[in-house]
């Protein structure tokens, strides 16, 4: 026993004389970080990490610094920079156990440290943020990127300075993590920003928004990106729309297999759409206050993204009209319009802009009606306001507002005239007259007639019943009512002969009583 207590006295002295570093971190993570640790042949050692050396009972913790030497006493010095847990723990184990063959020997990690990177560019917030040795790339950009940040070309450059640039795309999709790496100490992130981005729709195993890479085109992006055409995909039949001269200005071209195949350039914000021979389209209507423009030449007009079904009020036949075509735009009552299970009224309308330029289009005061199945009752219509105005001038209102089928988008028209009535002298409709009170539309109706109207009163209404005051601005289709509140062909004489005739009936009456006659 006495030379046991010896024996381990000496032991300890050893260890100890081994490891004497002082024990310093500033991050204690959970016991579920050190085991990922200790199971994951990637964890590099790392300054502040603390370990622990189990021998014969007794354990002693040691700290990294960030010399990256680890000094075993007499037996020798370990360089760490660079090795893996698992690498470090055969050469500590191995180092003592080929001194002392008899130690039982047991060095695992216990709380893995943190350090912080610098992170730059198109981020919400520049600066450090704390992260360890098993933290990828990705999680450490996560949430922090702005709408203009690359995710394809990302720089990490190391506190050597020596720059690499990932694909964060190439990790999520194929598996490659080289391309999201694990970061150390004094990294630094820079987040470019991105060249390129083009959305991919219609029959492709993955549409989306994607960014591409400078070499990247069409192929790459319905190939590559898109994973491919489905089974009903029409490769012949490729709708591009391509963002003009910075406006709002979309022009549309229709490819073939054969322009996929030249590997064609996309340009940022263009929109790939790769139609379907299965394709199930929907409709909806659109009526009102509209315009289409008429057909051209079959020879000159190129294939049309949306084909229309009018329906005129006096003749019942019906065409189809090619969208996009110019001159002498003919007004229209009702259009069915084809749609893509999908599509939100922002884009129909952006789309197909030419049919709201009537002169008479109430824009800001349209709506949608649409009928609500409810279980057991009769299908209800529900009204939905739409604003045009905000759709074709502003952007981002009502994306999420999505056709259904048989909606019917409804167009108010605009009469430009105000009315007055009553008490004037010549009742009828003016011509509506921007910025003007109701004086102005008074005047127009050759003045207050003053034999039916004392104090010059009047109500004012909106066509849609508000009540507006004698101060307001005029709009079109508003009622001026002058009221009829004086004896002429007013409410006063009939009111002051029933006055008179009651007071008449008591008169008489009290005579009658007191004996008078008269």
């Amino acid at each position: 026993m006495k030379k046991f207590l010896i024996f381990s006295f000496c032991l300890f002295s050893f260890v100890a004389s081994i490891f004497a570093e002082e024990t310093s971190t500033t991050f204690v993570p959970e016991v579920s970080m050190a085991q990922q640790a200790i199971a994951s042949p990637d964890y590099i050692v790392t300054p502040g990490d603390i370990y622990s050396l189990a021998m014969q009972g007794t354990t002693i913790s040691v700290t990294i610094d960030s010399s990256y030497r680890l000094r075993v006493g007499s037996l020798g010095v370990i360089n760490v920079k660079g090795l893996t847990f698992q690498e470090l723990k055969n050469k500590v184990e191995n180092l003592v156990i080929s001194n002392y063959p008899t130690a039982n020997v047991q060095f695992v990690i216990t709380n893995p440290a943190s350090f912080k990177v610098v992170i730059t560019g198109e981020v919400t917030t520049a600066g450090e943020v704390t992260t360890w040795s098993l933290r990828r790339l990705s999680d450490v950009i996560k949430g922090r990127l702005t709408p203009y940040a690359s995710t394809r070309q990302i720089i990490v450059e190391s506190d050597k300075g020596v720059q690499k640039k990932y694909d964060i795309f190439q990790a999520t999709r194929f598996g490659d993590m080289s391309q999201d790496p694990y970061l150390r100490p004094g990294d630094k992130i820079i987040v470019p920003k991105y060249e390129r981005k083009v959305k991919l729709l219609g029959a492709v195993k993955r549409p989306g928004v994607y960014e591409l890479l400078p070499d990247e085109q069409i192929q790459d992006l319905i190939n590559v990106l898109g994973d491919g055409y489905t089974e009903d995909a029409n490769k012949d039949d490729i709708l591009l729309k391509r963002f003009v001269g910075g406006k709002e200005v979309w022009e549309k071209k229709h490819l073939k297999e054969t322009d996929v195949i030249a590997d064609i350039n996309l340009f940022s914000k263009d929109e790939v759409n790769v139609l379907s021979y299965s394709l199930t389209r929907s409709v909806f209507y659109v009526e009102g206050s509209i315009v289409v423009e008429k057909e051209k030449d079959s020879e000159t007009t190129e294939d049309a993204a949306t084909e229309i079904e009018v329906e005129k009020d006096i003749d019942t036949s019906t065409k189809y009209i090619s969208a996009g075509t110019v001159s002498e735009p003919v007004s229209l009552n009702r259009i069915l319009v084809e749609f893509d299970v999908g599509t939100s009224y922002a884009a129909i309308v952006k789309e197909n802009k030419d049919w709201f330029v009537n002169n008479s289009a109430d824009l800001e005061n349209a709506y949608i009606r649409r009928k609500i199945q409810s279980e057991n009752s009769e299908p209800e219509e529900e009204i939905i306001k739409i604003d045009l105005k905000k759709i074709l001038y502003g952007s981002g209102f009502y994306e999420d507002l999505i056709v259904q089928a048989d909606d019917v988008l409804y167009v108010p028209y605009v009469q430009y005239y105000v009315l007055v009535n009553g008490a004037v002298n010549a009742v009828g409709r003016y011509p509506y007259q921007a910025g003007k009170n109701y004086m102005y539309y008074v005047n127009l109706a050759n003045g207050i007639d003053l034999d039916q109207n004392v104090f010059g009163t009047v109500t004012i209404k909106t066509k849609e019943g508000k009540r507006l005051s004698k101060k307001s601005v005029i709009p079109p289709e508003a009622v001026i009512s002058v009221h009829r509140n004086s004896p002429k062909g007013g409410w006063l004489i009939p009111l002051l002969t029933s006055i008179l005739t009651f007071l008449g009936a008591l008169i008489t009456a009290y005579g009658q009583i007191k004996g008078f006659s008269f």
